[in-house]
């Protein structure tokens, strides 16, 4: 009697079919906390340098409103790295349960396997006790028989190394099944003890806040003052920048009367191309810090009413104070402003970068610059950073490389 050829394939198929659905299911979670960690590490590298800026700030014993921007900055970090977390246990919750039923399914896949595998070594075994495979074959009434004795002997042994080492996989997948789970529930206890950290953090910062808050409603009249000094201050930055632009117009006109007109307007207008496509990855103007004021209009934390506003962004930087042109262009002023000591803009076709509260520049007016070079160091350690496109100001924040 021939081996039924349609069974096996069958069971061969489900089985296969089986491990290949869990396999993709695997690669998919695995792909989702693997994206999951890779967030985690640049949540946590971005709180560490909110931390060494605060440390930095904190110094200054005063209260400032830089202090209470900074651990806001620092509450929305460990609140992202909280709902991070969160996604992730969930993600090796659903991965435990996936493995579990791959489990659960591999064991009674070993039972029924091992079941035929153990009928068929019984089988064996009577027979060869009865008659060896020769005997069989040569105990056929003529050639044909005896061929297709010889063909069935080929079949069963086939068969059964196919069971013994269908046996074999499903040991080892259940075995890895197992090695996975173990891993996976070490992961999900770090990643628990992990969020209870966090979660004693944000609460310890949530307070500070909180106390911060009050300490600057006291000194609200000192604060308004201050407001309104910086409200001036970004005024006659904004006039010079203004003036500079102005300039800048009138001097590329008067070269394109004097020169061949179509040569630099297509300099200008490849330049101009060029940092548009930069958008969204332009080298930041330090080698390190953290934006501590951000572009646009604000309402102030601890004055209701009250609204701080800003045309770039502000950016608190650590121990290295060189500020760096974020852009290859052209140094077209150079000026001291009272409230942003020395500002220093630089031309890139129709756009221009703006680098204020310098207390040293390393440049000249008319200087061809190269992104990464250094214009100059900041005074106390903040640097107030703008783009302009002619006179419209653009938000700093979605030039630069994240």
């Amino acid at each position: 009697m021939l081996i039924n050829k349609t069974n096996l394939h069958s069971l061969f198929r489900s089985l296969t079919t089986l491990g290949l659905t869990f396999f993709i299911i695997g690669i998919t979670f695995g792909q989702s906390k693997k994206d999951l960690e890779i967030q985690r590490e640049k949540i946590n590298r971005e709180i560490e340098r909110t931390t060494a800026v605060l440390s930095q700030t904190k110094k200054d014993k005063k209260a400032t409103v830089e202090e209470f921007m900074l651990v806001e900055k620092q509450i929305k970090e460990r609140e992202t790295l909280l709902n991070n977390i969160q996604s992730g246990l969930d993600a090796i919750q659903e991965d435990i349960s996936i493995n579990n039923l791959e489990k659960d399914s591999l064991f009674i896949d070993i039972q029924h396997i091992q079941k035929q595998y153990n009928s068929l070594l019984r089988k064996r075994h009577i027979q060869h006790l009865q008659q060896s495979k020769w005997q069989y074959i040569l105990s056929a009434n003529g050639f044909k028989d005896g061929m297709l004795r010889m063909q069935q002997q080929r079949q069963l042994e086939n068969y059964y190394l196919a069971k013994k080492n269908q046996l074999n996989n499903a040991y080892e997948d259940y075995n890895n099944t197992l090695s996975h789970l173990e891993k996976v529930e070490i992961e999900s206890q770090k990643l628990a003890l992990e969020e209870v950290e966090v979660k004693s953090s944000l609460n310890k910062q949530l307070i500070e806040k909180q106390s911060l808050l009050q300490t600057l409603e006291k000194n609200s009249q000192s604060l308004k003052k201050e407001l309104i000094e910086k409200n001036k201050s970004r005024e006659r930055l904004n006039l010079a920048i203004e003036k500079a632009i102005e300039l800048a117009i009138r001097n590329a006109k008067d070269k394109q009367r004097k020169e061949k007109k179509g040569t630099i307007l297509k300099t200008t207008t490849k330049v101009t191309s060029t940092f548009s496509i930069a958008k969204s990855t332009l080298h930041w103007p330090s080698n390190n810090g953290v934006i501590v004021s951000a572009f646009g209009k604000q309402p102030h934390p601890s004055i209701k009413g009250l609204y701080i506003e800003n045309n770039g962004i502000d950016i608190k930087l650590l121990n290295d104070k060189k500020v760096l042109s974020v852009f290859n262009g052209k140094v077209i002023s150079i000026q001291t402003i009272p409230g942003h000591n020395i500002m220093i803009m630089v031309q890139h076709g129709e756009y221009y970068t703006i680098y204020s509260k310098l207390s040293s520049n390393s440049v000249n007016i008319g200087q061809e610059v190269s992104q990464g070079d250094i214009l100059g160091e900041v005074e106390k350690n903040v640097l107030h950073f703008e783009i302009w496109k002619g006179k419209q100001k653009l938000n700093p924040n979605s030039w630069l490389k994240k």
